[in-house]
């Protein structure tokens, strides 16, 4: 996945939970940062992957970010 942090000194956080009954991948991110830490204001451009696991061949599955649908593919 591709995005904008708010600085380069913010660390990307990812959670992510196992399909639930609906085939669908929760994934939450959010954005860390130390605040004593002295950081240029500038947006820096980031990219994450996210390994899924091991997920049953022919299924078909949802992945939403922070709430939103934004992928669907069949394993």
């Amino acid at each position: 996945m591709n995005g904008i942090r708010p600085t380069p000194c913010h660390q990307v956080l990812v959670t992510r939970n196992e399909p639930n009954e609906r085939n669908e991948i929760h994934l939450e991110i959010v954005f860390a940062v130390d605040p004593d830490e002295m950081c240029i204001q500038v947006l820096d451009d980031f990219t994450a992957s996210v390994n899924l696991g091991s997920l049953p061949e022919g299924e078909s599955f949802t992945v939403w970010v922070n709430g939103v649908q934004v992928y669907e593919f069949t394993a």
